[in-house]
């Protein structure tokens, strides 16, 4: 099929497909006209490598999306007092999970409120402290005052679990043994003092 050049007077000259890889049609060649009036041809299998980055980046922020709308929020009451935030998080199987966030909340009672979602439970928070498990999955929170705390345990590919405990210095002193679960299985996540 033949394709067409504009020139520099405004008219068009044809010419074969043998002499030029282009087409009019946009079909696997096109034509772009330039800034001098001419037509540019190319080939249409070039266009789609800008579009091929494109795709693969919006199908990776869908992924991540969806892989954290996965990742459920839980929340456990645990009713003994505690003298110390300290112990080992680990997955359903045991396997330790390394470097887990762990965070402590003032204001606990927040989530007694089921009017108030997600962010607004945050916003009437405020953290007290923070550290991160070690490659063994051993935490330990410096000493806090006594009163009633979130402590939120994360990790990327693992649901949260925020755990309300009340801190009390005469408390008995314990090691507690976190697990974190995933939604896509039946076991629950839980917080309860590690076997001896």
């Amino acid at each position: 099929m033949g394709t067409r050049n504009m020139g520099t007077d405004g008219t068009f000259t044809s010419f074969s497909s043998s002499e030029n890889m282009g087409t009019e049609n946009m079909g696997e060649y096109g034509e772009n006209m330039g800034t001098d009036g001419t037509f540019a041809s190319f080939s249409s299998k070039e266009r789609p490598r800008k579009w091929g980055f494109l795709k693969i980046g919006v199908i990776c922020m869908l992924l991540v999306a969806v892989s954290a709308a996965m990742n459920v929020h839980k929340l456990i009451w645990y009713k003994s007092p505690v003298k110390r935030i300290q112990g080992e998080i680990v997955a359903i199987d045991g396997k330790p999970i390394r470097f887990a966030d762990v965070v402590v909340f003032s204001n606990p009672e927040v989530w007694s409120n089921d009017s108030l979602n997600f962010q607004q439970k945050r916003a009437k928070q405020r953290k007290i402290a923070a550290t991160r498990a070690d490659e063994d999955g051993r935490f330990y929170v410096k000493k806090l005052a006594k009163g009633s705390y979130e402590v939120e345990f994360s990790r990327g590919g693992f649901d949260t679990l925020s755990v309300i405990v009340q801190v009390d210095p005469v408390a008995r002193s314990e090691k507690f043994c976190v697990e974190l679960g995933v939604s896509d299985t039946s076991a629950e996540p839980s917080f309860q003092p590690c076997k001896p």
